[in-house]
């Protein structure tokens, strides 16, 4: 299979790169340092170099692939409300765009299932979600305006992705310096996903081209105290202090720890309906894992 891949180079892109080579899928790639996309294994000749918004150069590219995988995108710890709409729906329609007249089998979509506070509540992928942040707001609209392009698309919303770098490492940085706190009292429900699990999901359902949503998650919900505990338990430093929610935002903005304080489950089933699984089942056991594998690599 030939797949067209976005934000190849970056936290979740990276190991979906790797991993659709290793399936012995031919890979190239949008980025906008050809250099990091190279390191990576992809040749030259099939790298785009530029970003988002270079529709021409990914027009040409995407003729005769099988399949694009858009994950390039703002996250949710964004604080840039403008900067999110721009990357996160404009640029999709940009990428959208670039794939008029290609005839693919699949058109990946990350999105998320990190849109706003459930209150608890089972995230299906054929209900609703609750949206109630900016992130949750363009991820939405990015969704609601490929669908109605034509495109066969599939649409892969993860959970709180943790692993060996993204915000995960900054949060190991942050609690290595003391600067992390705990927004609230923490007892809102985080449903996680290991990111290489969500990579595992992502080219999946490229090789499948299963029109549809599907919730991208572990199989243990965690209390997001619990994850930062577990993560200071693993690097052996004090847990991070409680301080109120209005305050967290003060410091972090409040997109961000609106995101951190919803408390939500998902629904796997329809993923692994597919024949997913997940190689990480429960963030609390795993953690010690990533911890260590994120000081090996790091000063």
């Amino acid at each position: 299979m030939r797949v067209f891949v976005t934000g190849a180079t970056g936290f979740i892109g990276s190991r979906v790169v790797t991993l659709l080579r290793e399936r012995g899928h031919e890979v190239s790639a949008l980025a906008r340092d050809p250099a990091k996309a190279e390191r990576l294994g992809i040749p030259r000749e099939r790298i785009v170099a530029g970003d988002l918004f270079a529709t021409g150069k990914m027009q040409q590219a995407i003729r005769g692939m099988d399949s694009v995988l858009h994950l390039a995108a703002e996250i949710a710890t964004q604080r840039d409300e403008k900067r999110l709409w721009k990357i996160d729906v404009e640029g999709t329609d940009a990428v959208a765009d670039a794939c008029e007249g290609a005839r693919l089998r699949s058109f990946v979509f990350a999105s998320t299932v990190v849109v706003g506070d459930a209150k608890g509540a089972i995230l299906r992928p054929e209900d609703p979600l609750p949206v109630t942040t900016a992130y949750g707001r363009a991820k939405q609209e990015a969704e609601r305006r490929l669908k109605k392009t034509g495109l066969p698309l599939v649409v892969v919303r993860p959970s709180h992705v943790y692993g060996p770098g993204g915000w995960f490492g900054e949060l190991v940085r942050d609690l290595r310096s003391w600067k992390r706190f705990l927004p609230g009292d923490g007892k809102n429900l985080w449903d996680t996903v290991h990111v290489d699990d969500v990579a595992l999901a992502l080219v999946l359902c490229a090789e499948k081209a299963d029109p549809g949503i599907f919730h991208a998650c572990d199989d243990a919900p965690i209390a997001m105290r619990d994850f930062f505990f577990a993560t200071a338990d693993a690097l052996a430093v004090p847990r991070p202090r409680s301080i109120p929610v209005l305050l967290a935002k003060v410091f972090r903005g409040s997109g961000p720890i609106d995101a951190a304080v919803r408390s939500a489950r998902s629904d796997n089933s329809r993923l692994k309906a597919l024949g997913w699984s997940p190689r990480h089942p429960s963030s609390r056991e795993a953690i010690p894992g990533v911890v260590a594998e994120l000081l090996r690599t790091s000063p």
